[in-house]
């Protein structure tokens, strides 16, 4: 989320608890909403909400040797194999 934040065309990064940030959208009432590829219109739940603010909606390509799951996975892998070698 730091690195998000802190580039320049960006105003605001929030984090929620809910399964959607419906809530979020509604109250910050975006100008522009970024999803992963790995949604679609019909498949992004808060799609009806995006659109009722007026909102945006935009797609951006998925790149797996980039995402957020690997680079994390690759953290904890690495923190494990840490762990091993000092047992």
């Amino acid at each position: 989320m730091e690195i998000i934040a802190a580039l320049e065309m960006v105003d605001l990064v929030a984090s929620f608890e809910e399964p959607t940030c419906r809530r979020v959208i509604t109250e910050v009432r975006p100008d522009i909403y970024v999803k992963g590829g790995d949604y679609t219109r019909e498949t992004l739940p808060e799609a009806e909400t995006v659109q009722q603010v007026g909102a945006e909606l935009k797609f951006i390509p998925l790149t797996v040797e980039r995402s957020t799951s690997q680079i994390i996975q690759q953290i904890v892998s690495s923190h494990n194999r840490e762990d091993e070698v000092m047992q």
